[in-house]
């Protein structure tokens, strides 16, 4: 099959991408024909999914598989894939099943350490980082339910783990009302949070470990976020390098905007918007723990690896 349309089911959103495998003599490349993501949020933020997240995930797989067959006829395969909202749901397999009845799509649960190992997988689909598959390198993929983090040199992983330090899970959990402002009190209460989770999941030998690679690689939607915030400030997009300072510097300007001045400041999203706070303190505190001064952000994510796999 030379297509693939890959869907994602997030936490927080639930994302399309339809690639074609182009082969030019001994060369393979993927070429990306369309994309699309429904900033649809199905989980609850403590373990379950909201009221009507059957009915946002139906309505959105045929809303791709349609613009697919328009774009080429029938001609792809489909594989769907749900991460964090699906893996943590107790009425998961029911709702997998009327998935499947009502839009004809199997949906695949991926554990944590098959959601890092096909994210890393599709970054490394990336051209631009493309001098990095040699080098030693660490990796996350931050999602609204959880940040799956993998250790190897391109897709040669030699250590993995799944945290629940999602952004979502971690702004219902303390802030709540994530339209307000995020007072220092509450801050100060997450960021020991995620300090403990990641403290009893590190050892000093997996830290160090970490530590030694070259490179931090990162994507997810609220990584993405920091680089159009970045690119606000007059920064080219084609600059993917964000630092640590720069991620403090964005959790101290978004903390003192509401969910709705966020989106005005900063053109992003409201389903983003609310749960950035969370977010860049789970980012600075990755970071801080791998003693890493700046990370490199791919676009290139689980979608991108679930199609280079099949391809």
């Amino acid at each position: 099959m030379k297509r693939v349309l890959a869907i994602d089911v997030g936490s927080n959103t639930i994302k399309s991408l339809l690639v074609e495998k182009i082969s030019e003599g001994s060369s393979i490349s993927i070429k990306k024909l369309y994309e699309k993501t429904c900033e649809r949020r199905i989980s609850n933020g403590a373990g379950g999914l909201i009221d009507g997240a059957e009915r946002l995930i139906i309505d959105s797989i045929r809303e791709f598989l349609g613009d697919a067959h328009r774009i080429c006829g029938g001609d792809f395969k489909i594989a769907a894939a749900g991460t964090s909202a699906l893996r943590d749901a107790p009425n998961a397999k029911e709702i997998l099943e009327s998935v499947r009845l009502a839009s004809g799509c199997d949906i695949r649960v991926l554990s944590g350490v098959e959601e890092a190992r096909l994210a890393r997988l599709g970054a490394f689909c990336d051209p631009s980082l493309s001098r990095a598959r040699p080098l030693k390198t660490a990796f996350f993929d931050l999602g609204g339910g959880s940040i799956d983090m993998n250790l190897g040199r391109g897709g040669d992983i030699v250590d993995s783990c799944s945290l629940p330090l999602g952004a979502v899970r971690l702004t219902k959990r303390f802030i709540g009302d994530a339209a307000t402002s995020l007072s220092s009190e509450v801050a100060n209460e997450m960021r020991l949070d995620i300090e403990n989770i990641l403290g009893k999941n590190f050892s000093s030998e997996r830290i160090a470990a970490y530590r030694q690679s070259d490179i931090l690689i990162a994507c997810g939607g609220a990584v993405g976020a920091a680089r159009i915030i970045k690119a606000s400030r007059g920064i080219p997009e084609t600059d993917n390098a964000i630092s640590d300072s720069e991620i403090r510097q964005m959790f101290a300007e978004v903390s003192r905007l509401n969910s709705e001045d966020r989106c005005k400041r900063f053109h992003i999203s409201p389903a983003r918007a609310d749960i950035l706070p969370a977010a860049f303190l789970v980012i600075s505190g990755i970071m801080q723990l791998l003693n890493k001064r700046e990370l490199l952000h791919t676009f290139y994510n689980l979608r991108w690896g679930i199609a280079s796999e099949i391809l």
